[in-house]
C-alpha cells in the first residue's frame, strides 16, 4: 500500500487518538465498527455537500469523481493494515479548473478539517478487511466508488434553498446509498464464492469483471450478482478457482473476506441517517 499524506497534523493526531489500536476485539465487532463508521461518514459528507450547495459554494454542474484515497491519518503496525472508512476520495471539478477535495471549497478551518477527516480516517484492521473493501470498491458492478460519486452528484445537482438546514435531498441520497451499497456487498459475497457451483467452466478469477457471453448473439452481459441464502454451505467453503479450475487461494482466507462482507451487509441493512449527525453538521458548519 502506497504511503499517503496526512490531511494536516491536527486531523491526523485526532484520528490516531480517536481510533486507537483495538487488537483484542473479535471479527464481528471490528466489522460492525468499520461499516457503521463508513455509513455515518457518508451521511456526514452528504450533509456537508447539501449545506455547501445551499451557500452557493458549489455549482449544480460541478463534476464529481471518486478516486483512490489521498489522505491517511496514520500507518498501521505489525501485520495489520490501515483501512479507510470511506471507499475513496471525492474529487470535485468546477468548470475547467483542476479537481479538489470538498474541503477546498470552504474557508472556515474547522469545517475544512471536519470534511478532510472524513476521508483521512482509517481503522487498524487485519489485512482481509482491506481485501474485502478493495473488492467491493472496484469489482462489483457498480462498485462503492461509483456509487458514492453518483450519490454525491445527486446532492450537488439538486435545487436547494439557501440556509443552514440539511434538506430532504441529503436524507434521500443517504437512503439510496444504503440500498445500493447493500446490493454491492451482496454482489461481492456471491462473486467471492465457489462460482463453480454455477456450472461455469472455466471459472474467471475473482478480480475479473463478472461477464457472460450470450451464445445466441455473442453479446457480453454482466453476471447477475444475487445473494442466495440457501447456498450457505457454498459460501462457507468459498473456494476460489482460476481459469483452469485450480484453487488459487486458501479456503480460510477467502472465507474470512466473505464473513466480513456478510457483516457489512447485516449491519448496513435498515441503517438510517442519525439525527445527531444532521444536527451536528448543521450546528458546526461555517462556509
Amino acid at each position: 500500500m502506497a504511503n499517503r499524506n496526512k490531511f494536516n497534523d491536527e486531523v491526523a493526531t485526532n484520528g490516531a487518538f480517536s481510533e486507537g489500536v483495538q487488537r483484542f476485539r473479535n471479527e464481528r465487532d471490528l466489522a460492525k465498527d468499520h461499516i457503521m463508521g463508513r455509513n455515518r461518514r457518508v451521511g456526514e459528507l452528504l450533509c456537508y455537500l447539501n449545506l455547501m450547495r445551499s451557500h452557493n459554494l458549489l455549482p449544480g454542474n460541478a463534476r464529481i469523481f471518486c478516486e483512490a484515497a489521498i489522505y491517511q491519518d496514520y500507518e498501521s503496525s505489525d501485520s495489520n493494515q490501515a483501512a479507510h472508512y470511506l471507499p475513496g476520495q471525492i474529487i470535485i471539478k468546477v468548470g475547467g479548473q483542476d479537481g479538489h477535495d470538498p474541503s477546498y471549497f470552504v474557508k472556515d478551518t474547522g469545517t475544512r478539517n471536519a470534511i478532510g477527516a472524513l476521508f483521512s480516517r482509517v481503522q487498524d484492521l487485519p489485512g482481509d478487511f482491506n481485501k474485502a473493501d478493495s473488492y467491493v470498491e472496484k469489482y462489483t458492478r457498480p462498485g462503492l466508488k461509483q456509487i458514492l460519486a453518483e450519490i454525491c452528484r445527486s446532492v450537488i445537482r439538486a435545487q436547494v434553498p439557501s440556509g443552514n438546514r440539511v434538506g430532504p435531498v441529503a436524507r434521500d441520497a443517504f437512503k439510496e446509498w444504503i440500498q445500493r451499497s447493500l446490493k454491492a456487498y451482496l454482489a461481492a459475497i456471491n462473486r467471492k464464492t465457489d462460482i463453480a457451483d454455477l456450472k461455469r467452466s472455466p471459472v474467471p478469477p475473482g478480480t475479473e469483471s463478472a461477464v457472460l457471453k450470450v451464445s445466441t448473439s455473442g453479446d457480453i452481459i454482466l453476471e447477475p450478482h444475487l445473494y442466495k441464502p440457501e447456498r450457505a454451505d457454498v459460501y462457507e467453503r468459498a473456494v476460489r478457482k482460476n481459469r483452469t479450475g485450480k484453487v488459487t487461494a486458501t479456503v480460510w482466507d477467502y472465507s474470512q473476506q466473505i464473513r466480513i462482507l456478510e457483516y457489512y451487509a447485516r449491519f448496513t441493512e435498515g441503517f438510517e441517517l442519525p439525527m445527531a449527525i444532521v444536527k451536528g453538521v448543521e450546528s458546526t458548519f461555517k462556509p
